[in-house]
C-alpha cells in the first residue's frame, strides 16, 4: 500500500524500460550472426560527460548542438531519459563473403585497410564497415526502438549522443555507437512534437532559418536543373532567388574551424578521463594498476 506520484513513477520507470530495449537489441534476429552487439544504460548525472562533449562540438556538428541543447532543457528540469548505448565493432569483417559492398574485393582486404588507417575523431560511423555486419547492427538498434513503442515511449536513435558516448569508450571496443534516449517518458523530448512556446523560448525566427539552411541538401533545396534554388523565404519560387553556388572557405573560416575542432577534443580528453572514473565506480571498469 502507499501513495505515488504518477508523473514521478513513470520517470523512474525509464530505466527498467531501457533494460527491456537493451534485451531487445541483444536477441534481435541477425543475417550473419557474426555481430557482437554492446550495450550500456547512462541515467542520472552519468550523462553529463556525453553531454558535454556533444555540446562542445556543437560549433563543428550543428545536429549534437541541437540534441544536446534538449537533453540539457531536460536534464535541468529533473526529467533527464536513461540513454542506451548501443554499439558493435563494425570495422573488422568475419563473415567471409568477398562480397565486395565496402569497397573492397575481399574481406581480407577490407580487414588490413581498417587496420592500417584508424579512423578520425568525431565520426559516428567510423569506416570502413562491413555492410552485412551493419545491416544486422541496425537490425538490433531497430528492435530497441520498437521496444520503447511497445511502451508507449516516443523514442529516435541518435548519431550524436552514440558519437560522443564512442569518444568516450562507451561501450568500449565499438567503431560505431548509436545512441537512444528512454524517455522522459511523462512528456515528449521536444524534437519530437517541437511545441511552439519552448522553440519561441530557445531560437528566433532567424536562428532556425540560418540552422535548417545548413542542411539545405536534405531539407530545403529544390529539384537542382542548372540553377539549384534553396527555398530561404516563404514564396521561395518568386524572383530574385536564393541560389546554391560552391565556395571555396576563406583563410579565416578554416582557421576558426581549426580552432573549434582543438577545443573540442581538449574538452574531450578532460570528460573522456572522467567517464572512466565513473565506469570504475560503477564497476564496469577495472582500476589501472
Amino acid at each position: 500500500m502507499g501513495l505515488y506520484d504518477g508523473r514521478q513513477t513513470i520517470i523512474e520507470n525509464t530505466l527498467e524500460i531501457a533494460k527491456l530495449c537493451a534485451q531487445a537489441a541483444h536477441k534481435a534476429s541477425h543475417i550473419t550472426g557474426r555481430v557482437e552487439i554492446k550495450t550500456m544504460i547512462v541515467t542520472g548525472e552519468d550523462i553529463l560527460p556525453i553531454l558535454e562533449v556533444m555540446e562542445a562540438f556543437a560549433q563543428v556538428m550543428p545536429p549534437a548542438g541541437g540534441d544536446a541543447m534538449f537533453l540539457r532543457l531536460a536534464y535541468d528540469q529533473g526529467r533527464v531519459p536513461a540513454l542506451l548505448l548501443i554499439g558493435a565493432d563494425l570495422r573488422h569483417s568475419n563473415v567471409g563473403y568477398d562480397c565486395g559492398a565496402c569497397g573492397f574485393d575481399t574481406c581480407r582486404e577490407f580487414n588490413q585497410y581498417a587496420r592500417e588507417n584508424p579512423p578520425a575523431l568525431g565520426v559516428i560511423y567510423q569506416g570502413p564497415c562491413c555492410i552485412w555486419k551493419t545491416i544486422d547492427y541496425s537490425i538490433s538498434c531497430s528492435w530497441a526502438c520498437a521496444t520503447a513503442w511497445q511502451h508507449n515511449i516516443t523514442n529516435r536513435i541518435q548519431g550524436t549522443s552514440g558519437m560522443a558516448a564512442q569518444i568516450l569508450g562507451c561501450p568500449e571496443g565499438c567503431s560505431t555507437v548509436l545512441g537512444l534516449p528512454i524517455g522522459p517518458a511523462d512528456e515528449d523530448l521536444y524534437w519530437y512534437n517541437r511545441p511552439g512556446e519552448v522553440f519561441n523560448e530557445l531560437f528566433s525566427y532567424e536562428d532556425m532559418m540560418r540552422f535548417f539552411l545548413n542542411f539545405i541538401c536534405a531539407y530545403w533545396e529544390t529539384f537542382p536543373g542548372a540553377k539549384p534554388i534553396v527555398k530561404a523565404k516563404d514564396r521561395w519560387w518568386e524572383e530574385p532567388h536564393y541560389v546554391l553556388r560552391v565556395q571555396e572557405d576563406s583563410p579565416e573560416e578554416v582557421e576558426k574551424f581549426h580552432q573549434d575542432v582543438g577545443n573540442a577534443i581538449q574538452l574531450v580528453v578532460t570528460k573522456y578521463q572522467e567517464m572512466q572514473e565513473r565506469k570504475i565506480k560503477a564497476g564496469l571498469k577495472k582500476p589501472e594498476d
